[in-house]
């Protein structure tokens, strides 16, 4: 993620297990995610520097 992001909030993401990378500001893009909880499919994109997708079924 992002160093834009608040040290409290990547410290909590850390707690709860996450494996937290941090980078320079405004340095990510073309990033996209999904996942399925409980049967429900979520998914983003970020559009950044260029059109973003997020598909799934």
């Amino acid at each position: 993620m992002e160093n834009r992001f608040s040290q409290n909030t990547i410290k909590d993401l850390r707690r709860r297990g996450h494996n937290v990378t941090v980078e320079a500001d405004w340095s990510l893009g073309r990033m996209t995610a999904a996942s399925i909880n409980n049967k429900i499919l979520k998914a983003a994109a970020n559009p950044r520097f260029m059109q973003g997708y997020a598909i799934g079924r």
